[in-house]
């Protein structure tokens, strides 16, 4: 095996319970490699280090795929800096995790309580695989996270962690979750689930699930973040986040901010096909499922509506303590049309906040007033069902 070419693990073999007082907690590879493979019911686990990369440091990177596949495992593992299983030191063009694998229950300090990479072409979580548990707030992985309270006490020691799975610094080409796979209960600082700079697309189909993340200042499940800033520039765009066939975005939460997603910008969000984003809460801030800065029509093409609920799909039972029970959107033209659907028997309903259900704001008016609490659709709405106000 030449550590040049490739890593790989198969054979149900097993790295457990190792420690380095530097990087590496099992495995250490000071040149750069093509691939790394844990296959065939093999783990990396129980692994730990004192600085990156829990299970595995790669520090200049791996610049190909990193693959976790049939029944494989990366779980357990933890390390004091970044990276609670993996800490890759350049951009890597896919990582994915497959056939029943598991990606879960790893912890760090810092950044990326499973994952923590320089860049990102495609993040794919395949075929009944799992990406829970992990945290980025302890060196210890906690295994059952029970949540936080009202009070946000389960998040007061993140300070500014970033990414529970990965913390992406560049950009995320995409991020699939397909086939019944689940990428659950992870928690950080910002972005439970994942945090990058830009992300191309979202997509979670098939049956597969993004919910019960959890992050305490923005983005319960996903974050943008450019850089460290008082100020919204710092953070980035997603262009699309699509929740098709089933699937579900549900129960997602954040103290501040965007129960499931905070971002500078956003271009299209479909939810379709008996898909559920519901159940997310923003707990004190805007934006129980989405909290955008920018207008979305400067992003993508405006001749498609920008917010699409279709096919017996339902958004329902979110809260925040703002604006926005669903969706706070600022920077919006209220004179441009074909920007919501809502279509085919699906349903906006029971969004409880104090102000509106879907706030849109421009320069000089919000949609809906502040007093009013009903929705304004700028499109269409037939076949389905839109109730505003407080919890209605």
């Amino acid at each position: 095996m030449s550590f040049q070419e490739s890593l790989t693990v198969t054979g149900s073999s097993r790295f457990t319970s190792n420690t380095a007082y530097g990087d590496g907690g099992s495995i250490h590879l000071a040149r750069a490699v093509r691939t790394i493979t844990v296959s065939d019911g093999s783990s990396i686990s129980y692994s730990t280090a004192s600085g990156n990369g829990g299970a595995i440091s790669a520090p200049r990177g791996v610049t190909d795929s990193v693959l976790v596949a049939g029944a494989s495992r990366l779980e357990y593992n933890s390390v004091a800096s970044d990276g609670g299983a993996m800490h890759l030191g350049s951009r890597l063009e896919a990582l994915t995790v497959a056939g029943g694998s598991s990606l879960s229950s790893n912890g760090c300090q810092g950044d990326g309580g499973a994952v923590y990479v320089a860049g990102l072409g495609r993040f794919e979580l395949l075929d009944g695989s799992v990406a829970a548990y992990n945290n980025a707030s302890s060196a210890v992985a906690n295994y059952t996270s029970e949540g936080f309270g009202d009070d946000g006490t389960h998040t007061a020691r993140y300070n500014k962690t970033l990414g529970g799975v990965v913390r992406c610094v560049g950009d995320l080409g995409s991020l699939l979750i397909s086939g019944g796979s689940r990428m659950e209960r992870n928690w950080a600082g910002e972005g439970g689930a994942v945090s990058a700079h830009n992300v191309g697309s979202i997509v979670v189909t098939a049956n597969g699930s993004l919910s019960y993340n959890e992050a305490y200042y923005f983005g319960g499940a996903v974050s943008m973040l450019i850089t460290y800033g008082d100020s919204f520039d710092k953070y980035g765009n997603v262009t699309a986040f699509s929740v098709t066939d089933g699937s579900r975005v549900d129960g997602n939460r954040v103290q501040n901010m965007g129960g499931v997603l905070f971002t500078w910008g956003i271009g299209n969000l479909s939810v379709a096909n008996g898909s559920s984003m519901s159940f997310n809460q923003a707990v004190v801030g805007s934006g129980g499922v989405v909290f955008s800065r920018q207008d979305f029509r400067k992003l993508v093409d405006i001749a498609t509506p920008h917010i699409r609920i279709t096919g017996r799909s339902k958004v329902s039972d979110n809260v925040s303590g703002r604006n926005g029970g669903a969706f706070n959107i600022w920077d919006y033209d209220a004179n441009v049309t074909n920007t919501f659907e809502l279509s085919d028997n699906s349903f906006l309903v029971r969004c409880t906040m104090p102000l509106a259900k879907l706030r849109m704001c421009g320069e000089r008016a919000c949609h809906p007033p502040r007093h009013e609490g009903r929705l304004t659709c700028i499109g269409h709405v037939t076949g389905g069902g839109v109730r505003g106000g407080k919890n209605h």
